[in-house]
């Protein structure tokens, strides 16, 4: 850094150095400095593209995707067009989820250079983020045809997996996985693969081994409370209610203001009390009213969900006032809400069948 100032200091106009300073600063994570020597490239040289290059990924680095986009696009338009400044903007925009305009330039390069086997890959990832899963499908079977074996990456066979299943085909999608995780050696990439491992047995519904899986995260350093919840969830789905409630009990008590929680944790406990006799959801659906009242456009579904379990408790235990205010509530949130009309015309003395309230009631909980 001191010999670009001291050839910046023989020559202010000396546009390398300001980029080279440039470089070093985000190397060394000065963001602030970093943008000043760039811009005083920019400054001498409006049309030195490799600035703009360089201000583009710092952007992105930092998570200004629309600012990284623009900024390479002026890179695009200073350099020499070819082949590779295509596939350069390609892969930005795909790291900058700009999936359709990012396929676009893809297919402009493989115009040109059709086994190019890097565009070749990002041509199957572009494809399954615009919908395009059959499309997806061909294009990674076409990307393996052509990718030398030493450069497929974890990655790929996590596309591959997450394609195999838009298609029909998760039992492949889990072989995939499971062969690419037994060959995978960096720690925080096997952690990756697991993830996506267990997302596809939960998408199979076969929550045992989902459950399993995120155990083998746990295990790890990287298990987090988001893992204790997909671990709670893959209890649910294999109807271990007892054992999804002490998962989300860890989680509540980790963070005591954690309002989804304590819904996941009140349809686990109403799984184990399916006529609300005991109530056993009753004290977690009232505590993620109190943390979510405040804001009822964010959580309306899970605040109808809960004032007409709270309401339908009350009500099949006779206690027809105390049920009323739940209804009331939910009625406020949705006017068209069948489980609240069907209960308030009930309390009103209107013949209403209270099994009819019942199964609208526990099929609403247990949909969530």
């Amino acid at each position: 850094m001191s010999s670009y100032d001291r050839a910046i200091a023989a020559n202010p106009n000396y546009t390398e150095a300001y980029l080279k300073k440039g470089i070093l600063s985000v190397r060394s994570r000065n963001g602030t400095t970093a943008k000043e020597s760039l811009d005083k490239a920019i400054a001498v040289d409006p049309k030195y593209a490799p600035a703009y290059k360089e201000l583009a990924e710092m952007y992105y680095s930092a998570g200004q995707y629309d600012k990284a986009v623009s900024t390479f696009q002026q890179y695009t338009d200073m350099a020499e067009k070819s082949p590779k400044t295509d596939a350069e903007y390609a892969s930005f925009l795909y790291l900058s989820k700009k999936y359709p305009e990012s396929l676009v330039e893809v297919n402009k390069v493989l115009a040109a250079e059709p086994n190019n086997f890097t565009m070749n890959r990002l041509k199957a990832f572009d494809l399954y983020e615009t919908g395009d899963y059959n499309g997806a499908l061909a294009a990674m079977d076409n990307f393996l045809k052509i990718a030398p074996p030493e450069k497929i990456l974890p990655e790929d066979n996590a596309y591959r997996s997450k394609i195999l299943v838009k298609t029909g085909k998760g039992s492949d999608a889990i072989d995939v996985m499971q062969k690419s995780i037994a060959s995978i050696t960096d720690p925080a990439k096997k952690n990756e693969a697991l993830h996506e491992l267990a997302t596809t047995y939960n998408s199979q519904k076969q929550y045992a081994n989902a459950i399993r899986t995120y155990k083998q995260i746990m295990a790890t350093p990287y298990g987090d409370l988001s893992d204790q919840f997909r671990l709670g969830a893959a209890y649910s789905g294999n109807k271990q209610y007892a054992q999804a409630d002490s998962v989300y009990n860890i989680i509540t008590t980790a963070k005591p203001t954690y309002a989804p929680a304590y819904q996941a944790r009140a349809q686990a406990n109403f799984n184990l009390d399916p006529d609300s006799k005991k109530g056993l959801a009753k004290p977690y659906y009232e505590k993620y009213i109190e943390l979510t009242s405040a804001d009822p456009t964010k959580y309306k579904n899970g605040l109808i969900e809960a004032n007409n379990y709270l309401g339908y408790y009350n009500l099949q235990a006779g206690r027809k006032a105390e049920a009323t205010p739940y209804y009331e509530k939910v009625l406020a949130l949705d006017p068209t809400n069948s489980d609240a009309i069907g209960a308030m015309k009930i309390i009103k003395g209107v013949p209403a069948r209270n099994s009819t309230v019942k199964k609208t009631t526990t099929t609403t909980v247990k949909k969530k």
